[in-house]
């Protein structure tokens, strides 16, 4: 082998391309989730920016959980009770806030507190 020949193909690089199909793929599914964010988002704003004349609480027979008011807080458990009385999941929960699963989660199990404008939003959601 030529002096340097090892060290040359330690310090190459390799570009792997994927087939066009796979970047089409790809590509459709960000145009997607990008597509889910912005109507999350707009929900969000939606909910944030209601007018006064309008109500935004279920009628009684679909929620079992009393809505709190903005002078106590919401807990995990709360949380979780409320979510589930609405057969909600996670997931479906997470994006109606614009936050992630996992954030759900954490704050269900009490590992992760509430922030208050996170208070208001999920009280206005949750109502």
């Amino acid at each position: 082998m030529p002096d340097g020949f090892f060290t040359d193909w330690l310090n190459g690089v390799i570009t792997i391309t994927a087939p066009t199909r796979i970047e089409a793929a790809l590509k459709q599914l960000k145009h997607q989730r990008t597509r889910t964010a912005k109507k999350a988002s707009d929900k969000r704003k939606s909910i944030n920016v209601q007018k006064p004349n309008q109500t935004n609480t279920p009628p009684p027979e679909q929620s079992h959980f009393e809505p709190c008011t903005r002078s106590t807080n919401l807990t995990g458990a709360e949380l979780k009770q409320a979510r589930q009385s609405k057969h909600w999941t996670q997931a479906h929960l997470a994006s109606l806030i614009g936050k992630s699963t996992s954030w759900v989660k954490l704050v269900e199990s009490g590992r992760r507190r509430i922030k208050e404008d996170d208070q208001v939003a999920l009280q206005k959601i949750l109502a």
